[in-house]
């Protein structure tokens, strides 16, 4: 991985750094392999005691890059990956603990009261006449002792298997970013397209008014029936209700994103972003995109770190089978005295001191070891058949993601020629409406035409968006020529 994470007000492990902004922008600068790429700038905040991210607030103007950062720092998913990194770099500490030598320290104090006859006969019976002597004595003890690893190849082969594990964690982290960008991503531009229909159906509302303004108008010159009038006005309170839908669709679209973004319900705030340029995609070669996909997915980085985590394991497992070099030290002072003397006292007068140094052989544990090895030995293969599908996959899902991408580039060229035909249809009825020659309900159709025509702008533009979205997701990065 390209670098560590590291927590910096906590004292724990390393957390990430200088994260950039790679999973904040569609088109910005890349994002890539690394933990570092991960998280935009948030990791780079310092902690609290509670290992939660110090969040930002949530700003009143929402571009998509900010929903991107405040889902990174809030969501409860996200934030769970970051967890299992940490947990994974305590458990490679643990294991380079394992250099380390042992140290043991122990305090110890005791007495002792004995009851002894000061006579007895061959058989152990008290002879006539003999006392009870009674006596007591205490002691003190104090002893440092410990172990240590000289030469042990499978601890050794431990710590890179650990180190291995959370590379892995980390390639999760920068998976689970990718994906909760697309996430987001989706989230952010359907909020977006349910805003943009409101403002066509307001639109729609307007004209629909309009037009009861003109026809009540026409009727007074007798020049149209009573019936147009109430057809027009049977329009304006269609026209109202659809506005009405559409802004509860809205609304309900900022709550999904909300939900995405890991905030409460309550936060209020207003998108400031559109949807994203539409370029054609003809140029995006789909042999290129999956060479780069090849080298930038992060789900393909994060399987590859699996395999190499699993094979770290297998070459630990076959270390067992090795002898191991290690030692032993202690060094202690004790004291024994009469009655309670020796209860408290630490200035102790006799010491002694020890070391030795053992070899260890392993001959036979009862298959244990073979079994371990054979384990992980399946684990690799397991590993690596996974990144193989991993690839088909992906591969796979490229190609497919840049098929979506060029439909639905041909999508939003045919809805916007539907749009300037359906206006300037409209534009021509509403001529030959005022003119007598073309009745209310034709006009009424155009009219509506150009509504479904707009909308389906809008819905065009929004897929376009979502296919741009999963097609840098499964590349890495950003494709725009």
């Amino acid at each position: 991985m390209s670098s560590r994470i590291a927590r910096s007000a906590r004292g724990g492990p390393r957390f990430a750094r200088g994260i950039g902004r790679r999973y904040a922008s569609p088109g910005g600068a890349p994002f890539g392999r690394g933990v570092t790429l991960a998280m935009v700038w948030v990791l780079a905040l310092a902690f609290g005691s509670t290992g939660v991210a110090a969040q930002q607030p949530v700003p009143e103007a929402l571009s998509f890059e900010d929903a991107v950062r405040v889902a990174l720092e809030r969501s409860p998913a996200f934030l769970q990956q970051l967890n299992a990194v940490e947990r994974a770099e305590y458990a490679e500490r643990a294991s380079l603990g394992g250099f380390l030598p042992n140290l043991n320290a122990s305090l110890g104090f005791g007495a002792n009261i004995s009851r002894t006859q000061t006579a007895e006969d061959d058989f152990g019976r008290p002879i006539g006449g003999a006392e009870f002597v009674e006596s007591t004595r205490s002691s003190a003890s104090q002893v440092l002792n410990g172990s240590y690893s000289l030469f042990d190849l499978q601890q050794i082969r431990d710590y890179g298997a650990a180190r291995a594990s959370t590379a892995v964690q980390e390639a999760a982290v920068e998976s689970q970013a990718a994906t909760l960008r697309r996430q987001v991503g989706q989230a952010y531009f359907g909020a977006v397209r349910q805003a943009r229909l409101v403002e066509v159906e307001e639109r729609q509302l307007q004209t629909a008014r309009e037009n009861l303004e003109a026809v009540r108008a026409l009727m007074r010159l007798a020049a149209k029936q009573p019936t147009d009038v109430l057809g027009a006005e049977l329009d304006v309170a269609q026209a109202e209700l659809l506005v009405r839908q559409a802004r509860g669709e809205a609304e309900k679209a900022k709550l999904v994103l909300k939900q995405n973004m890991g905030t409460p319900m309550s936060v209020e705030f207003e998108l400031t972003g559109d949807f994203p340029a539409v370029f054609d995609p003809s140029g995006l070669d789909p042999a290129g995109l999956v060479a780069r996909a090849a080298r930038e997915n992060p789900s393909l980085a994060q399987q590859a770190a699996s395999v190499d985590a699993a094979e770290r394991g297998l070459s630990a497992a076959r270390a067992a089978r090795f002898p191991s070099l290690g030692g032993n030290y202690s060094y202690g002072r004790n004291t024994s005295l009469q009655d309670y003397d020796a209860l408290g006292k630490f200035d102790l007068p006799n010491s002694w001191w020890g070391f030795g140094v053992n070899v260890s052989v392993p001959l036979f544990n009862r298959f244990q070891t073979s079994s371990q090895i054979g384990q992980a030995g399946i684990e690799v293969d397991n590993a690596r058949e996974a990144l193989r599908q991993e690839q088909l996959q992906l591969e796979q899902e490229v190609l497919s993601a840049r098929i979506d991408l060029d439909n639905a580039h041909a999508g939003v060229q045919v809805a916007q020629r539907s749009v300037e035909i359906a206006r300037e249809r409209l534009d021509q009825g509403q001529e030959l409406y005022r003119q007598g020659t073309l009745d209310y309900t034709a006009l009424q159709q155009m009219i509506n035409a150009l509504a479904n025509a707009e909308r389906g702008l809008v819905n065009a533009r929004s897929q376009f968006a979502t296919a741009l979205l999963v097609l840098e997701e499964k590349v890495g990065g950003p494709v725009r020529q």
